[in-house]
């Protein structure tokens, strides 16, 4: 059984759903999982092939957007401010625990690349959390380290990143990047993998963005969830 479900996040909406198995008996609770998408994802992506394996295997499993994502509140759109979505997760776990469904004491976490980042954070810091899936997680090295594989476009990169930071404060204006793109376009993931994988994400998931604010990157070079854990 898959339900609409909403719960709020800093004052805002975040929209998802809950996955609840059908064989529940009455006033039985269950261990719940929260999932958590990757890099600019929306929950009609992939999250819900994971959520089916869930539910089947008798887990109550909840599949939401970040706020500034999907069917989510948040202005402005496609901002990715990792400790900001490590929040939403944590709000997720709040109201997941509170369901008639759930044992609040049996709460794991589970995420998919950028997501699979997010969860080891939230699972270093919220003890609620009893159990971490990180699949294939964008734990990436130390800032240092990742400019020394390229240094010339990490500091070309943060060139333009430090002239977004400058028009922000004095304009308040929201510039964006797109995620992916075609070979020789400019865009966040470079290659064709990357391409190919996003597109073919965007005929599951029609209202997904192509597009990352350039904050967000500034944002992103600052979190290191390796450090933590």
């Amino acid at each position: 059984m898959r339900k609409d479900i909403t719960f709020t996040s800093k004052g805002l909406r975040c929209s998802g759903w809950l996955y609840v198995p059908d064989d529940l008996k009455s006033g039985q609770k269950v261990a719940a999982i929260v999932t958590n998408n990757g890099l600019t994802g929306v929950k009609e992506a992939v999250l819900p092939d994971y959520a089916e394996r869930f539910v089947a295997a008798g887990f109550v499993t909840l599949v939401f957007d970040y706020r500034f994502f999907g069917d989510s509140e948040g202005e402005p759109r496609n901002q990715v401010f990792p400790l900001e979505m490590a929040e939403d997760c944590r709000n997720a776990i709040s109201w997941v625990s509170q369901q008639p469904e759930v044992d609040p004491r049996r709460i794991g976490i589970w995420g998919t690349s950028y997501g699979g980042a997010l969860v080891l954070w939230v699972g270093t810091f919220d003890k609620r959390v009893k159990a971490v899936v990180a699949q294939v997680p964008g734990v990436v090295q130390s800032p240092p380290m990742r400019r020394a594989s390229n240094p010339e476009r990490w500091d070309r990169l943060g060139e333009l990143l430090l002239q977004d930071r400058v028009e922000r404060y004095k304009t308040g204006a929201v510039n964006y990047m797109k995620l992916v793109a075609p070979e020789g376009e400019p865009c966040y993931l470079q290659g064709k993998e990357a391409y190919d994988g996003y597109m073919a994400m965007k005929e599951k998931a029609p209202n997904w963005r192509n597009q990352i604010t350039l904050e967000s990157i500034e944002k992103m070079r600052e979190f290191d969830p390796g450090y933590v854990t």
